[in-house]
């Protein structure tokens, strides 16, 4: 399932999620939940997907270049992200 992402360790899960109509038109709703356990080199780097994207980091820490700021989060913190804006 993540063959294509150097660095994710293998007792990560994802689970996906198919809403209903009614929550597609009047909800905000998960498209993907799960588990990432990494470790270098994994690494992201998008422009642009129509979502938001929630962590809660609960081991090590999680770095990010978003909205022209470098900003890390540690164990216990959650980061939201509007994915419209490009990050890394």
């Amino acid at each position: 399932m993540f063959e294509n992402e150097p660095g994710v360790l293998f007792d990560s899960k994802i689970y996906p999620h198919v809403p209903s109509e009614f929550a597609r038109k009047n909800l905000f709703f998960a498209h993907v939940g799960g588990s990432y356990n990494c470790a270098p080199p994994y690494r992201v780097q998008r422009d642009y997907l129509e979502s938001f994207i929630v962590f809660l980091i609960t081991d090590g820490l999680f770095a990010v270049n978003y909205r022209d700021e470098q900003l890390e989060a540690r164990p216990g913190q959650i980061v939201l992200l509007d994915c419209k804006y490009p990050q890394a």
